[in-house]
Order: structure tokens, then C-alpha cells, then sequence
């Protein structure tokens, strides 16, 4: 998967202490993914009712497809149980995504992921109705029954092991269609945004685990930059601890001299000592090395990131339930200390 953040950020600068200079570099992000133009997808999901309404399966194609359909998802159901994976939820949204590619596949001539107008995985799933946090795909073809091709799955399940075997994805929908004798088989996974998040809140409430990785990535970036490490200060993550919990409560754009000055604040009662201080903020990343990538591919961001006389610095995150649903909130509190 391709993901983007959007990026808005802005340098603020207030007077404080004497001899003290403080800044804050906000940094937004929303979610999002890769723009395309999606369009509606016609193609309809065959349900059981209607399979009920053919009595031959074998001589009603209509039926056949159902009875294929149902074939893989139980298969897959047993595959994944005797791997010791995660059982998977039947998606009408994958499943109207899965038939409408493999149709438009057979329509179009083409045996791939991708189809000659550049449209794929996201898209297919997209237009189906699916917010997409993160996808996988599985496309088969012989000319053998159904059953029989995904009889060979399990046989290869280091190859499978992105695709049907994926251990993180939570939802499935299959498409079918036949060209002559044969079967072409698409299998598509997927894990909403909102699930994808929550399923990373365990490992992003270890705090000690999160700042120790981040240190690591940090450091080697500013090494390669001829700079110093930088090393984790109590203090100055309890003033970012602060802060993500101010935006997790209100969500409001920031007003930038209150937001400055509060920083500030937020240093000292903290009980930090500083010369000069900066922040950095991020909304969306799910992980440390999106974290790292996405700030360093911000000009003003890793500018911050990489000054010379910081040396101290304290990083938080939290995942709250918002109106936009859950939201995961990054603050990185970077200072040099008063002494230096």
C-alpha cells in the first residue's frame, strides 16, 4: 500500500524568559490516501436467494458462481484456521470490488493487478464503498474446478503468506468469472482505516518501546547529517504527553501565539530547564517509521530535527476516539537546556 499524508505546517516563534527562545513547528496530517477518481461499480453481488432460484448448479451459471464463491470463502476459512491465523469477515463492499475487477479483467483482456487504465486494488475497493487502511490481493487462474485451485494454496504458503495467508487483514470478498474451461479466481483483503488504527494501539502504549525506536531512527538520520544524537528527556516528554492530550480533547485548529506561548509553559512546568525549545506535532501516523518518514520528507519539519544545538528531546502519542474516528496524535518536544 501507498500511503500519503496531507501536510500543513507552520513555524511559530514567541518571546519568553530572558535569553530564552521558543518555537513550535505544527505539523498536521490527515490520513489519506493516494487521490483517483473512483467511479460507481455495477457489477452486483450474487446473493443466496438468488442461488436458490437456480436448481442445477451444474447447468445454471448464475448458480455455479454462487456455489464457487461460497467454495472459496469456506476453503479459505479452513486454510487460515490450520495456519493458526485470524478468521476473516465477509465484506459485501470486497466482494462487489472482487467481481467487478475480475469481470472487468475478462472484459478487457488482461490477467494482472493492475489494469491497462492504471486502475487497481484501491480503486476497485474504493468505488465498492470500502475505506481502505491497508489491502491485499489474490489472483488465480487454471483450467481446473475452483475447489481445485485453491486446493493448492496452502502448498504455497510463504508466496501466500502477502496475499490470503495475511496475517494482519481482518476482511475478504471474492470475485469469479470463467473463460471457456477455465476459472479466474480474485480474492481481495483489506483492513478499514479505523480498524488498521486500533489495531496498532497495543503497540503504541508502550511508551518506553516507542521513544527507545524512535531515538534509534533519529539518531542514525542526524548521524548521516554530521550531528550529534539527540538523548530522551522524562521532562520533555511529560510536556508532549501534554499537548497530545490537548488535541485528543478538543481538535480545534490551533491559535498559533497561545499554542507558542503554551509551549513554553508546557516546558517549564514539566519541570525542564531550557535555553531553547521547538515542537513538533503529527496527526495520522500508525507507526515510528511513518513517523520519522513523514517528517523528514517535510522540508521545515526536518529542519527542525536537525538543529545543530538541540540535544535533549521527549516524544508522545496517544489514539483517541474523534469525530473522524480513531485518531492517532504525535508530539515531539525537542530542547537544549538551559546550562548548555
Amino acid at each position: 500500500m501507498i500511503r500519503a499524508f496531507r501536510i500543513f505546517a507552520v513555524m511559530l516563534s514567541a518571546a519568553v524568559a530572558p535569553g530564552a527562545v521558543a518555537y513550535s513547528a505544527v505539523a498536521y496530517s490527515a490520513l489519506a490516501y493516494s487521490a483517483l477518481a473512483y467511479s460507481a461499480v455495477a457489477h452486483s453481488v450474487v446473493t443466496p436467494r438468488l442461488a436458490a432460484q437456480a436448481t442445477n448448479a451444474e447447468t445454471n451459471p448464475v448458480a455455479q458462481r454462487v456455489a464457487d464463491v461460497e467454495a472459496v470463502y469456506q476453503a479459505l476459512a479452513k486454510q487460515r484456521e490450520d495456519l493458526g491465523l485470524s478468521a476473516l469477515a465477509r465484506s459485501p463492499e470486497l466482494e462487489r470490488a472482487a467481481q467487478a475487477q475480475v469481470l472487468d479483467s475478462v472484459e478487457r483482456g488482461y490477467f494482472a493487478f493492475t489494469g491497462p487504465d492504471g486502475k487497481g486494488l484501491e480503486h476497485w475497493v474504493r468505488a465498492a464503498g470500502y475505506q481502505l487502511g491497508e489491502g491485499a490481493e489474490k489472483l488465480a487462474e487454471a483450467n481446473l474446478r475452483v475447489v481445485e485451485i485453491i486446493e493448492r494454496w496452502p502448498s504455497d504458503q510463504a508466496r501466500n503468506a502477502s496475499s490470503v495467508f495475511h496475517p494482519r487483514m481482518m476482511d475478504v470478498g471474492v470475485g469469479i468469472a470463467r473463460l471457456g474451461e477455465r476459472n479466474r479466481i480474485i480474492v481481495i483483503l483489506g483492513v478499514t482505516d479505523d480498524d488498521l488504527v486500533r489495531s496498532r494501539a497495543a503497540a503504541l502504549s508502550d511508551a518506553d518501546r516507542i521513544e527507545a525506536e524512535f531515538e534509534l531512527h533519529f539518531n542514525q538520520l542526524r548521524a548521516q547529517a554530521g550531528l550529534k544524537p539527540m538523548k530522551r528527556h522524562p521532562a520533555l516528554r511529560r510536556a508532549a504527553a501534554e499537548l497530545v492530550a490537548e488535541i485528543l480533547h478538543d481538535r480545534l485548529e490551533p491559535d498559533e501565539r497561545r499554542r507558542a506561548y503554551s509551549m513554553a509553559s508546557r516546558v517549564r512546568r514539566s519541570g525542564y530547564r531550557m535555553r531553547e525549545a521547538l515542537e513538533l506535532q503529527a496527526v495520522g501516523p500508525t507507526s515510528v517509521e511513518e513517523l520519522v518518514d513523514f517528517w523528514f520528507s517535510d522540508a521545515q519539519s526536518q529542519g527542525v530535527l536537525l538543529r545543530r544545538f538541540l540535544v535533549e528531546f521527549g516524544l508522545s502519542v496517544a489514539i483517541g476516539e474523534t469525530a473522524d474516528g480513531p485518531t492517532v496524535v504525535w508530539v515531539l518536544s525537542v530542547a537544549r537546556p538551559g546550562s548548555v
